[in-house]
């Protein structure tokens, strides 16, 4: 399905749960002892934030939206104003978390480390979601991405995909657990869960394409949404539409430097191509290519717009058998 979008081509991102993300080296990481880390980076993240980063690259105009207070949160304005993101902050009491990854440099393994954010309050969620509601334009695209703070339940969100549905917007949700079920409930133009949060959801293991595209076929049928997207790592990602077969989306077979930012990288490229009037099929393989292109890219860094033409040229589709 293509024109779901026919706005004026920009893209409103939504992160409830921002945070700055700090990256550095350290040889060894070992217990009880000093670690003198180097290759210090800190940029702008949650997931929202990096969709809107990754969409400005490729070309496209994006707002970011976020919750935020404290010196961290003026802190994350600044980061973005650096990068000429548009943001738009809703203002909270709490403090913007951090989140911490190091890098092994003698294993090349990461270590993430997610640290507590803030609680929003019950008066403080009533003025964010009408704000967040007022920047919505009919015809728009809005991605809602990442976490949900302490204080916002899923039935919030719930809400807030309702008010954001009835503005007009065509909807992206990338999120977890009992929030992306919710989502689901209420209609969504597209999902993004990771192989790992839509075993979450199913409540098992999924060790099959069938398991997988079942699982997806689910979750899909839980309210009036238009389609899945399941992120697989290096496998690619799986396409599930309300019409026709599943597609198979096989990513670039490459080195991976770093797997920060590859779904939000993946997700921005789908936000994209559909605002540019393509098929659900063409944002899917980009995205994949944007994802692919995210995981040569040192800690936090996210898709550089060379990488991610040179992986759109790589990436291929399938239809499962027995469909």
């Amino acid at each position: 399905m293509s024109g779901w979008v026919r706005g004026d081509g920009s893209l409103l991102t939504i992160t409830l749960n921002p945070a700055l993300d700090v990256c550095a080296v350290v040889p060894v990481l070992e217990p009880d002892r000093k670690m003198h880390c180097h290759d210090l980076s800190v940029n702008p993240g949650g997931g929202g934030v990096n969709v809107a980063r990754v969409a400005i690259r490729l070309g496209t105009e994006a707002v970011a939206a976020v919750l935020a207070g404290g010196s961290i949160g003026s802190r994350l304005r600044e980061l973005l104003a650096e990068e000429r993101v548009p943001v738009e902050i809703v203002p909270i009491a709490g403090e913007v978390r951090e989140n911490f990854t190091a890098v092994e440099s003698t294993s090349g393994r990461q270590y993430r480390f997610v640290l507590p954010g803030p609680t929003v309050s019950r008066e403080e969620w009533a003025c964010a979601i009408d704000r967040l509601t007022s920047l919505t334009v009919p015809d728009s695209l809005v991605v809602v991405s990442g976490s949900l703070p302490e204080g916002v339940a899923a039935s919030d969100l719930a809400d807030l995909v309702g008010r954001l549905r009835g503005a007009g917007a065509e909807i992206i949700v990338d999120t977890s657990g009992d929030a992306l079920r919710a989502a689901a409930g209420v209609g969504t133009t597209m999902m993004k869960p990771s192989l790992r949060e839509l075993s979450t959801f199913a409540g098992q293991a999924l060790t099959s394409h069938v398991d997988i595209d079942t699982a997806a076929r689910s979750l899909l049928e839980l309210g009036p949404n238009h389609s899945v997207i399941v992120s697989l790592a290096g496998a690619g990602a799986l396409l599930v539409q309300r019409q026709g077969p599943s597609t198979w989306i096989h990513a670039p077979q490459v080195r991976v430097v770093s797997t920060v930012g590859a779904g939000d990288s993946l997700v921005a490229g789908v936000a994209v191509t559909l605002l540019r009037g393509g098929s659900v099929l063409e944002a899917a393989c980009f995205g994949v290519a944007a994802g692919s292109a995210a995981t040569l890219a040192h800690g936090t860094g996210l898709c550089r717009v060379e990488d991610v033409e040179r992986m759109r040229t790589l990436v291929s589709v399938s239809v499962p058998q027995g469909q």
